[in-house]
């Protein structure tokens, strides 16, 4: 597990925007501390803090269990790019881990990370190099 301190971790998020996938997770336990953390990250970046969970389940809520499976990654792109500049910090990510929608977390996140800052909370432990 790598061990820096907060100072570091914010400018690593500013750094990032030469990567060609600009993505931060932060890894921890419910209760751990990772949306302090997050909300520090935010502040010191200019980032918007978004509850993935509940913005994604008010744009999916109508739709059909079909139809939420087809389209949660558009949605969640769509909320991503109406809220970065210049990133974007998302918290409260779980919904993403629901078998239902038949996604892969990572594989969303890498991908709007091509093209957009984020950070995100996600919940679990690391165990060497595994989430």
């Amino acid at each position: 597990m790598m061990e820096i301190s907060l100072q570091q971790l914010v400018e690593n998020v500013k750094d990032m925007e030469n990567l060609a996938i600009q993505l931060t997770l932060l890894v921890g336990e419910q209760r751990s501390g990772k949306s302090q953390v997050l909300r520090h990250i935010a502040k010191n970046n200019n980032f918007p803090i978004i509850n993935l969970n509940l913005l994604l389940s008010q744009r999916l809520l109508p739709q059909t269990e079909r139809q939420r499976a087809r389209n949660i990654e558009q949605v969640a792109k769509d909320i991503i790019c109406e809220n970065a500049s210049p990133g974007i910090c998302l918290d409260n990510t779980e919904i993403l881990f629901d078998s239902k929608l038949k996604i892969n977390p990572m594989h969303l996140l890498r991908n709007i990370a091509r093209s957009h800052n984020i950070v995100a909370t996600w919940n679990g432990t690391l165990r060497g190099q595994k989430i």
